[in-house]
């Protein structure tokens, strides 16, 4: 098709001039494309900036996206039923779609190949285009009661499927991805249109790259009950029906699961499995065997998550899942101390250990298991075990002598067998718990004190987990050097008064030395 005449496009503007042009001229220059069908060249000298995506200017993006806008509110590319146009009309709202189209495919690629900036003006650039497009479709249908989505599914894979194959998924790109999915008819549609790409991928195994970018941006979505309310594209029927977007969910993990996984993408997989999917599956219940399998791999990271997994369909799905507690005992190693998601572990460990009613010598397995741990841990983990043996003690008042046993066996030959994977037939029963007073004499003094709460006066209350979980070293040293800072003016105090005897003297002085001894020991501790 021959392309509209361009006759009176402004003579000597090259292609390359526009690469040089301010914003305030390139503005000026797309409306004299939009101001005159004779200036169509412009439009084909704006698209041809975009030819290489890693030497586009910013600025032209910019441009791109603001031609079309106009051109869809403008009705500019649509052709109505009974209207009676030129047949040159007609060729141009024809050029104009599939200019449109090329433009698509062009800030496409921008996105996914694109320098930082690029990208995300590209990104900025795709959704609105979509948004206009939702409410001024380029094309028009026929009369008659529209039941399906008017959201541009299709649209939105191509932007899936551009950040899917992104070199570099940066931090500021995903980050505006996901504040896009705060709305919701894109939350919702993002399903259908995730289904729809992978049905493409899955022809093949995906690199690991690409698989780690699908999830990364699945894990952006917002962790709501309820989900969104607000809509990115505001129009009626923008937002497909529940059971739709559920079956939806539903068929992204049928795809999902068969890839092979690294460790890496199989923890983020789980992530997004556990907090993002199963909410909205219809059939959760069939991720039992996974769980289970997963669960039973030597990796602690994804059998953290496998067991927050299983512990959703053990609440929700009152799915009986055999050993489970024994399970959960055993991901309790040196290893865990230094996992990625160790919070998650501590969090669900409170969940299942709630109940009054578990045996005794199960609890007693739990307790042991933790202050044997203790031996090891950093002074916050250290909190959050001796915190979850103060509650296990607290709830069973029975297992208090494991504290201070006089017939438990001390260090050297301890009945307790750490290797023991069936916590039952540990012996934590007939142990105790010399390694909480190990600590009494801990460094940190929030350590200490707790760790002599268990052994000496046990509160009737228990005490909070939560604040611990996300409690750092740096937290930690903070607070403990503020607490000793207060005992150095009131000793100082002491030593401005008047002249004691040299006994009295000596006595203070040595308060003194004790108390910045303390301070250096913390701080060589950290």
């Amino acid at each position: 098709m021959k392309r509209p005449s361009t006759e009176n496009v402004e003579a000597g503007l090259a292609k390359k001039a526009i690469q040089y042009m301010s914003a305030d001229k390139l503005h000026e220059y797309c409306l004299q494309f939009l101001s005159n069908k004779k200036n169509a060249n412009i439009l084909v000298d704006l698209l041809n900036q975009l030819k290489k995506p890693t030497e586009t200017p910013v600025e032209c993006l910019t441009a791109i996206e603001n031609v079309f806008i106009e051109i869809l509110k403008r009705r500019d590319m649509t052709i109505n039923d009974g209207d009676n146009i030129s047949e040159a009309e007609c060729q141009y709202k024809e050029w104009l779609r599939n200019c449109y189209e090329d433009a698509w495919i062009k800030l496409a690629s921008c996105l996914q190949k694109g320098s930082s900036d690029c990208k995300l003006q590209a990104l900025n650039s795709l959704f609105h285009l979509l948004s206009m497009e939702a409410k001024f479709p380029p094309t028009q249908e026929k009369k008659k009661k529209r039941k399906k989505s008017l959201f541009p599914v299709t649209r939105l894979k191509v932007i899936l499927e551009s950040l899917s194959l992104s070199s570099n998924l940066s931090t500021d790109l995903s980050k505006r991805f996901s504040e896009l999915l705060n709305y919701k008819d894109v939350v919702s549609n993002l399903w259908l249109a995730l289904e729809s790409l992978l049905k493409t991928v899955c022809q093949q195994q995906p690199s690991d790259k690409r698989i780690w970018n699908i999830l990364l941006l699945l894990s952006g979505l917002p962790k709501l009950k309820k989900g969104p309310d607000n809509l990115f594209c505001d129009i009626k029927n923008g937002v497909p029906e529940d059971k739709v977007v559920r079956a939806a969910v539903d068929n992204v993990w049928k795809l999902l699961a068969p890839w092979q996984y690294s460790s890496r993408t199989h923890q983020l997989l789980l992530v997004v499995l556990v907090e993002h999917m199963m909410p909205q599956m219809d059939h959760a219940i069939y991720l039992t065997d996974y769980f289970m399998d997963t669960l039973n791999r030597q990796e602690c990271e994804i059998s953290m998550l496998a067991l927050q997994g299983v512990f959703n369909l053990v609440i929700k799905h009152n799915i009986e899942y055999p050993n489970i507690y024994g399970k959960l005992y055993q991901l309790f190693t040196v290893d865990t101390l230094k996992a990625n998601y160790k919070t998650r572990l501590f969090a669900l460990t409170d969940e299942f250990l709630r109940s009054t009613h578990l045996p005794l010598v199960l609890v007693a397995a739990f307790a042991k298991r933790f202050s044997r741990l203790l031996l090891v841990a950093s002074p916050p983990d250290s909190l959050v075990l001796l915190t979850f043996i103060a509650n296990l003690l607290i709830r069973h008042p029975n297992l208090r002598f494991l504290s201070h046993n006089p017939s438990g066996k001390d260090v050297d030959d301890d009945v307790y067998e750490e290797c023991e994977k069936d916590p039952v037939k540990s012996g934590a029963n007939e142990s105790q718990l010399w390694e909480v007073k190990l600590l009494h004499q801990h460094p940190s003094e929030r350590v200490a004190r707790l760790a002599r709460s268990i052994s000496e006066d046990l509160p009737s209350v228990e005490y909070q987990l939560e604040p611990l979980l996300d409690l750092t070293w740096q937290k930690m040293i903070k607070k403990d050097v503020k607490n000793i800072s207060k005992k150095i003016p009131q000793v100082a105090e002491k030593l401005e008064d008047k002249p004691l005897s040299n006994k009295m003297e000596e006595a203070r002085q040595k308060e003194l030395k004790a108390l910045f001894s303390e301070i250096n020991h913390l701080f060589e501790f950290f």
